[in-house]
């Protein structure tokens, strides 16, 4: 196998690749040979006369291409060029095929991309690739994933330079605005080496999607999407949405997977658009691009691809990195030039099949290495002009300086958002928790007693409750003090939440009462409860080195009910037992 590609700025580095002699040289000997086409136009016509070009002096190539967000030319990342890959196959086949697609056709050409795809035999990989502007790459991927993929599959989604506007997919002497096209690699003596990598990490607190429509994200904690990030980020709804945007996808932890979503438009109705789906429910975070994080996936899929000893690199990366990154964005991308010759686009959107199954992801680098035959001990010298290290360029303090600063900013939100996080955990114990015995307050379980309601009501069981009021607290509090009649409630709390099941709930309800929450019990067995609970505190000595009673209230939920009605039957039984001297129990059916 060998990778020959070359940068077109005109037609004259265009006559000048075709008369090429390496290149012939290589395409005589070739099995088989599979022209890639990247370029930052959008001109279809152009692209048809190259691909004419292309396709007149090697007729027998399998030729696709896409227009991009960034070119990426032997490890090197180029802007508004036109690149041109040659892989060259000593013994493999490589197959190609395409398949325009409208919206809502998705489904059914992805069931006619799976059945062409299984029709082959000895496939080693595919190459995807989309307009995923213009199609619901979801939707296809739903189809080819409904059994699981006995092959793997990587590619991108065709770009343009951030307007979001339009795509272009090339295959053979056709151009697509909207479609997908597939090129599939055969034989037993071809080995790829698959790799992918984030590099960005979660920095705001968790959010809900709480309403989803399609692609929209229509509503998160309840508010319009569109509102949550403007507050965050401060961006307009305007053209430069996406730019201002793509840095801070939306994270999200899916299949034990750490993934990105990056927005891509605002509807009229405030919500927000993506060309991957977002889940109704999923918990969802602000993620930012961590340099040091990036750079350190990057070393170790070079470590991983040198040992792999490929032959040819193909790179699909999503444009929001080179956005990040700048000009750094080369220290993730060449060092694989002097692995392999290296070659790729940017896009929108990746895809990697992941156990069988296509995944469609945002924000990442996917990273293939081919060989045919075993791995050869040969290996290329660095180019002159790389480092011969990522680590030797960071290591000059002048460098790199971008990234430097986002490290730093990054490491700084985060310490930020952690402290925010740790106050938000302590006030909300604060409002929840009563202080002296340590139980639910009155606030949390007035908000633990409706939810029990909504859970009766919906699996149609019952509940019961027992209210527990200390006899003669205030005599306590005369005779020993108020430290001392403090003591006899937290040990009465303590008491209460050892010797009721795991599933009850016990909390603090006024002064010297508590309130215990006994779920799918009926009264029988509440009243059960409530004199093993009696029994208890009676048996006690406490701090004070006197016994204690109390007086009791049951009463079971029924149905129709209100919660105000059932505390109100609760509290009646509880007044009958102090009236009758305390140190009773009453119930009310």
């Amino acid at each position: 196998m060998k990778q020959l590609s070359y940068a077109l700025e005109d037609n004259q580095a265009l006559t000048r690749l075709l008369d090429a002699p390496e290149l012939h040289q290589a395409a005589d000997a070739a099995h088989a040979m599979l022209i890639q086409l990247y370029s930052a136009s959008q001109d279809s016509s152009w692209c048809r006369d190259i691909t004419a070009a292309l396709i007149e002096r090697f007729p027998a190539a399998q030729l696709v291409g896409a227009s991009t967000t960034g070119e990426i030319q032997q490890g090197r990342t180029l802007t508004g060029h036109t690149v041109v890959g040659f892989t060259l196959f000593e013994d493999s086949d490589v197959h190609s095929l395409s398949l325009p697609c409208q919206r809502g056709e998705e489904h059914g050409i992805g069931r006619q991309l799976r059945s062409q795809l299984d029709q082959f035999e000895h496939v080693a990989g595919v190459l995807l690739l989309a307009t995923t502007i213009s199609v619901d790459a979801n939707d296809i991927l739903a189809e080819l994933n409904r059994t699981p993929l006995p092959f793997p599959v990587f590619g991108g989604g065709a770009a343009d330079y951030g307007t979001m506007s339009q795509s272009l997919l090339m295959h053979q002497g056709r151009c697509l605005d909207s479609g997908v096209v597939a090129v599939v690699f055969c034989g037993r003596n071809l080995h790829l080496s698959r790799h992918t990598y984030l590099g960005w990490r979660p920095l705001s607190k968790t959010m809900t999607a709480t309403e989803v429509k399609n692609r929209s994200l229509k509503l998160i904690d309840n508010r319009p999407a569109f509102e949550v990030l403007s507050r965050y980020l401060n961006i307009a709804d305007d053209d430069n949405f996406y730019l201002n945007s793509l840095e801070f996808p939306l994270m999200i932890q899916r299949n034990q997977q750490l993934i990105a979503r990056v927005p891509v438009g605002v509807a009229r109705d405030r919500s927000i658009e993506f060309i991957a789906d977002i889940r109704q429910g999923e918990k969802l975070r602000l993620g930012y691009g961590d340099p040091k994080l990036i750079i350190r996936d990057a070393q170790q899929v070079h470590r991983s691809m040198a040992q792999f000893g490929p032959q040819a690199v193909f790179l699909y990366s999503c444009g929001c990195r080179r956005f990040l990154m700048q000009d750094d964005v080369e220290l993730e991308t060449l060092p694989f030039q002097s692995i392999a010759p290296t070659f790729g686009f940017y896009t929108y959107g990746e895809f990697f099949a992941e156990r069988g199954q296509v995944e469609f992801l945002n924000s990442t680098m996917v990273a293939i290495g081919m060989r045919e035959g075993a791995k050869s001990d040969h290996r290329r010298p660095p180019l002159q002009s790389e480092p011969s290290s990522i680590d030797a360029a960071m290591d000059d303090p002048y460098a790199n300086q971008h990234i430097r600063i986002i490290e730093r900013l990054v490491h700084f939100v985060d310490a930020v958002t952690a402290e925010l996080q740790q106050t938000s955990d302590e006030l909300q114990e604060v409002t929840i928790v009563d202080k002296l015995t340590q139980l639910p307050n009155r606030y949390q379980m007035d908000t633990l007693l409706a939810r029990e309601l909504a859970h009766a009501q919906r699996a149609q069981h019952p509940f019961s409750l027992i209210l527990v009021d200390i006899d003669q607290l205030r005599k306590i509090n005369e005779r020993h003090g108020r430290l001392v009649g403090d003591e006899v409630v937290a040990e009465i709390a303590q008491l209460l939440a050892t010797h009721t099941r795991r599933t009850d709930i016990v909390g603090r309800w006024q002064g010297g009462t508590f309130m215990v929450i006994l779920p799918d019990t009926e009264l029988q067995e509440a009243k059960v409860a409530a004199i093993k609970l009696y029994a208890m505190i009676g048996q006690t000595h406490f701090t004070h080195g006197d016994h204690c009673s109390a007086s009791l209230g049951v009463s079971c939920h029924q149905p129709g009910f209100t919660l105000h009605q059932t505390l109100n039957r609760i509290n009646l039984a509880l007044q009958q037992a102090k009236s009758a001297g305390g140190n009773q129990i009453q119930t009310q059916a």
